[in-house]
């Protein structure tokens, strides 16, 4: 019901949006805006084609900076931003997963990341993305882990241990240590059993493992990043968004 409402908001929201951007209220413009629904299983159709607009709206009542994220299958693009912003910076790293069990779309490989700087408050940038054929240095492939144990910058970064786990992090300049594990528990064989309304454990919670299966890397000019394989069932990307005030870590 939430997908069928969305998808029907989708004509008159585009010709909103394509009216906030007009400066001449006699002309008529729709720019036939549509979401990326399933960009989180890295599938959109329309981010994959060899030019697209990509309309970015700030609901906040103030100014904002926001790093977008599209999925692509090219190496190289041309971004370029309001006259403002000219040519924008950007990244391509690959996707957390092939997501090879979707059987009713075509997932992307890999993803698009830049920079929206200074989103009007309850306004709209447009960016213009064009795929370049020529070869480029901002596609980053996560590698293997060898030296490197230390992500970010000196104002917000990360780092992680021998056996490739988080270990510290720097927020605004302070380092604190920290660790992340993902843990179980195992459900009471006697009495009533843990469900949808109750959680009734065995005993404490137990990690899921110690050492990673997979841990690699990849060093960009926006952000870095940490590919970590817990197990079958687990995969998480620790990000770091480096050299703006308002940077942070993300864990995908």
């Amino acid at each position: 019901m939430l997908d069928e409402a969305v998808k029907e908001t989708e004509k008159p929201l585009s010709k909103i949006v394509s009216g906030l951007l007009l400066k001449d209220d006699s002309a008529s413009v729709d720019l036939n805006l549509v979401n990326c629904l399933r960009a989180n299983m890295s599938i959109c159709d329309n981010s994959k084609k060899d030019r697209i607009v990509v309309a970015i709206q700030n609901p906040l009542s103030k100014s904002v900076s926001h790093y977008v994220r599209l999925p692509v299958d090219n190496e190289n693009y041309k971004i370029t931003g309001p006259e403002d912003d000219g040519d924008i910076t950007f990244d391509i790293f690959d996707t957390i997963h092939p997501f090879d069990f979707v059987t009713d779309g075509e997932p992307a490989t890999k993803e698009l990341v830049f920079l929206a700087k200074d989103l009007p408050p309850l306004g709209v940038k447009l960016y213009y993305v064009e795929k370049i054929d020529d070869a480029s240095d901002k596609y980053h492939k996560f590698e293997d882990i060898a030296d490197v144990k230390s992500f970010g910058d000196d104002n917000n970064g990360f780092t992680i241990d021998d056996n490739g786990k988080l270990a510290w992090v720097t927020i605004n300049g302070q380092l604190v240590n920290l660790q992340q594990d993902f843990l179980y528990y195992k459900r009471m064989a006697s009495g009533q059993a843990s469900g949808a309304y109750i959680f009734r454990p065995d005993g404490s919670a137990i990690p899921i493992k110690e050492k990673l299966t997979t841990v690699k890397y990849a060093l960009g000019s926006l952000v870095d990043e940490v590919y970590q394989v817990f197990d079958d069932e687990i995969t998480q990307i620790i990000k770091v968004y480096k050299g703006e005030e308002d940077s942070y870590l993300e864990f995908d």
